[in-house]
């Protein structure tokens, strides 16, 4: 049995779950209650067995718990929705012996802390509809604030590598998720992330850390992290949005995209997250009106990064503009 499923890890996992949600003591008073949210537009509905997977598209208003991956694609082709393939992963089901490890780990983890769907940004956006694409996008923040738990495969390289192998002797240095522009939001949105990593299972929310290993958990202090832009919880206190904005591009600028004009779709969920607490702000190409001033005085770490997109995609002033 991988390392990630057996009886004391799920236990762990279902403890820290059940802290965070149920009845709060003083260790989880920053984190939201949880009430089941209505289902993105398209989660994967796993059933009880590898040949229920299926591809289910949500009625309006349909409510549910859900969980998310948060994944790095890497260099491999990986397994995605197409205008092709929709009906027949609504119709006849996703065959799981498609399915690259990654995916399947995170169905067996789903599976196994009782949940019913499964929400796999690869399977559950068309990919080869840009119209499709782009509402989905828009939603993103959505999609990873009403996940009851997001499932970060910090151990897989890319889907094919799965995360549920034996812990490693050594942790490495930096993963390839946590270097990922589109993991970023993700990261900063979710409530609930139940880390899968190279050595441990850990667990972390807006109140705590905590780690398979037994070492005490960690409280966060969130007013001194929100000032250093190190998290972005969905309850930070609206004044908190204007002190951060720079931290966050500067987080952000550091991670990779494998598609460079993603640039600002990437951050399209934080935007939407900062746009509840500056409602009378005008966002404009990755810097907010209001701040204006400050937000042009930015510059480009390195003399080679200066290299920019066409004037179309992000005008010169913005820091978007560069490639």
């Amino acid at each position: 049995m991988p390392y990630g499923l057996s009886e004391s890890c799920i236990q762990k996992a279902k403890q820290w779950l059940h802290d965070c949600t149920g009845a709060k003591g003083l260790e989880h008073t920053s984190c939201p209650p949880f009430v089941s949210s209505p289902l993105p537009t398209r989660t994967i509905s796993i059933g009880k067995a590898d040949q229920d997977l299926r591809l289910h598209i949500s009625e309006p208003g349909e409510v549910a718990p859900y969980f998310s991956l948060s994944h790095c694609w890497g260099g491999k082709s990986c397994l995605t929705l197409s205008r092709d393939t929709l009906n027949d992963y609504v119709n006849d089901g996703i065959p799981f012996e498609k399915l690259p490890q990654t995916f399947r780990d995170a169905v067996s983890v789903t599976r196994a802390l009782g949940v019913s769907y499964l929400w796999i940004d690869s399977l559950c956006i068309i990919q080869d509809s840009k119209e499709d694409w782009e509402a989905e996008a828009a939603l993103m923040a959505r999609v990873y604030e009403n996940a009851q738990i997001t499932i970060a495969a910090h151990a897989a390289n890319d889907s094919t590598t799965g995360f549920l192998n034996a812990p490693a002797r050594r942790p490495p240095r930096t993963t390839s998720l946590s270097s990922r522009g589109w993991v970023y939001q993700e990261s900063l949105l979710a409530p609930r992330t139940l880390n899968f990593a190279a050595t441990e299972m850990a667990w972390e929310c807006h109140s705590i850390t905590a780690c398979e290993c037994g070492a005490p958990q960690v409280e966060l202090d969130h007013e001194k992290e929100v000032e250093t832009g190190r998290r972005y919880p969905g309850t930070i206190k609206r004044n908190f949005a204007k002190l951060i904005w720079t931290d966050v591009v500067h987080e952000y600028t550091l991670r990779d995209l494998t598609v460079a004009t993603d640039r600002l779709p990437a951050l399209s969920g934080v935007v939407e997250l900062f746009s509840r607490h500056r409602p009378e702000d005008q966002y404009l190409y990755g810097l907010w009106k209001t701040e204006l001033p400050q937000h042009l005085c930015w510059l480009a770490a390195e003399p080679n990064q200066e290299a920019r997109f066409p004037k179309s995609y992000a005008p010169t002033w913005s820091w978007a503009s560069l490639q």
